[in-house]
């Protein structure tokens, strides 16, 4: 034995009873803290979902300005899609009120609330998208021809050229919707529509948001009315300014703090378990000549022997539990059809959850054994 850190195996192998039991309390320290934050981003991403498809996957939006500011925001080297998000006219269809929306096909697709579920989405102005509970009332499908009554009062004729998914505004409201393209709404719109139209702007990955706002607010000389936040969304990105989503980071901020807490609790009692053994023990290294430096070096390697035991035990066992509770909740949440959408970005989470669990347990343990 060439130091006295040669002397813990030797050790561990005669307090095996309590070396099992501090092992035990990290390997659950850990479980601890990657259930925790796997539920946590479970439900953020439930929300993000949800907030998605009820009002659209954009981050700011810009209200009564001209096409030439917002061909200049969209022309922004943040920017990484912006378009025309046309509604507030109403018309009739078969004696129910139906609301329009217009816009072109990739804003549809990623900035509007409305998702496409089946056939094309309309290229010309008389072709159009009708919800798909309007299409089972009066037995529609895709291809035929519906007469509409327009904001105007005139009657126009349009033919379905698909479907999307029904909204829940619109179900509660007992009315229809259709979507135009852009040429189709224009041609239809009526004063209301003026209210209704709003320009948005989705940022690309790691702008920051707010500052980005800012900028676009001073250099169009845009009051606080003409330009809003996604605020449900930015909040759950953690880049909203919201009163309330404040509020939200402080309390998450304190959960994440009593998590590390009960983890330092349940490892310093495991460790303090045989207070009078280590107390003696290392009153006998002394004795031996051995200095704080070393005593003190000896426990923190015994604690990380301890960790690299534990910390891959609990990964292990969460992770079986982990992924299973992920795919039973987002199938719940999302349907089949999404979860290949969201496969990727589960396990880019969950081995952030690894990393992120094993270095808050090996820095737990070394500070709770000394």
């Amino acid at each position: 034995m060439k130091s006295y850190l040669g002397l813990i195996p030797q050790y561990e192998r005669v307090h095996r009873k309590n070396n099992r039991i501090s092992i035990l309390c990290i390997m659950l320290s850990v479980c601890l803290v990657m259930a925790i934050f796997s539920m946590a981003d479970m439900a953020m991403r439930s929300q993000k979902n949800y907030f998605i498809k009820t009002n659209g996957e954009y981050h700011a939006a810009l209200h009564n300005v001209g096409a030439e500011t917002a061909e200049l925001v969209s022309a922004r080297v943040d920017v990484a899609l912006s378009g025309w998000v046309y509604q507030g006219s109403t018309g009739m269809l078969s004696g129910k009120t139906v609301s329009f929306v217009g816009a072109d096909k990739k804003t549809m697709e990623s900035l509007a609330e409305m998702g496409m579920t089946d056939g094309g989405y309309p290229s010309l102005p008389d072709e159009a998208l009708l919800n798909e509970s309007a299409m089972e009332q009066w037995g529609l499908s895709i291809g035929d021809n519906m007469t509409v009554t327009v904001p105007d009062g005139s009657q126009k004729q349009y033919r379905i050229t698909g479907t999307f998914a029904d909204m829940g505004s619109m179900l509660k409201a007992d009315i229809c919707g259709m979507a135009l393209s852009e040429d189709g709404f224009l041609a239809i719109a009526d004063e209301n529509a003026a209210d209704g139209t709003t320009y948005r702007i989705q940022f690309k990955d790691g702008t920051h948001i707010q500052e980005a706002i800012k900028e676009i607010k001073a250099q169009f000389g845009l009051s606080d009315g003409q330009i809003s936040e996604n605020t449900a969304l930015l909040g759950l990105m953690g880049q909203s300014e919201s009163n309330i989503m404040q509020a939200f980071y402080l309390i998450a901020a304190i959960l994440v703090f009593l998590v590390l807490i009960a983890g330092t609790v349940m490892i310093s009692a495991s460790f303090n378990t045989n207070v009078l053994e280590r107390t003696q023990f290392y009153g006998l290294l002394r004795c031996l000549g051995a200095s704080r430096k070393q005593v003190k070096h000896f426990v923190i390697l015994q604690g990380i022997r301890q960790s690299a035991k534990g910390v891959p035990i609990g990964q292990l066992a969460a992770s079986g539990c982990i992924p299973a509770a992920d795919r039973r909740f987002m199938f719940r949440l999302c349907g089949a059809g999404d979860q290949t959408a969201n496969q990727k970005n589960r396990k880019t989470v969950h081995c952030g959850y690894h990393k992120t669990a094993a270095i808050a347990n090996i820095l737990l343990s070394i500070r709770s054994s000394i």
